[in-house]
């Protein structure tokens, strides 16, 4: 399936619940030399451990040994993030261009998708932002690129229904660990947009 085509909709499944409306997506550094994506279970079993723990890290070592492929070939440059009905993807392939690498699987009851992108701005847009959470994403962007870059890595982003966007807004992440998350390198600290 085409890239541009994952909007929040191509991820619900036949188990997916009209109550389940937050879309979580993970942006990474993603080693260049990397010759094909790991399976998308393992890809999302460490996306998982990332939401989980990251939130709890005080200091940047924690950030080190989140996952199994931390340290190694993937490095967070924001929390996983949160949004309402809404996926990154198709705004992704719009700023970007085709992804050099994809992959996307469906079941039952869970999709996940994950992309890989030279940190290079194109942005073939021709519509309007289409909501708050797209907007956010845009402005995050140039961030994003410049410290994939410094980090002489490609721009990953995975992404699948789950979490709960109303309690990451309610409840931020700590002073603490956004400290730790800057010092870590994060261009951004908060799961939802403030």
């Amino acid at each position: 399936m085409d890239c541009r085509k994952w909007d929040f909709d191509a991820f619900k499944c036949r188990w997916t619940y009209d109550y389940e409306t937050t879309f979580a997506y993970w942006v990474c550094a993603i080693a260049r030399d990397l010759e094909d994506l790991p399976p998308l279970k393992d890809l999302s079993s460490a996306m998982t451990s990332q939401c989980d723990i990251e939130e709890q890290a005080v200091h940047t070592d924690r950030f080190e040994m989140i996952h199994q492929f931390s340290p190694g070939i993937l490095r967070s440059v924001i929390p996983v993030s949160l949004a309402f009905k809404w996926s990154p993807f198709p705004a992704a392939t719009e700023l970007f261009g085709k992804p050099i690498k994809q992959k996307f699987q469906k079941d039952d009851s869970r999709a996940f998708a994950c992309a890989v992108w030279r940190p290079r701005i194109v942005d073939r847009r021709r519509r309007a932002i289409s909501n708050v959470h797209e907007r956010h994403f845009r402005e995050l962007v140039p961030r994003l690129v410049e410290r994939i870059e410094k980090l002489d890595s490609d721009f990953f982003m995975a992404g699948m229904i789950g979490w709960d966007y109303q309690t990451a807004k309610n409840y931020p992440m700590s002073s603490e660990t956004e400290k730790a998350m800057r010092d870590y390198g994060y261009v951004y600290t908060q799961r939802a947009m403030s």
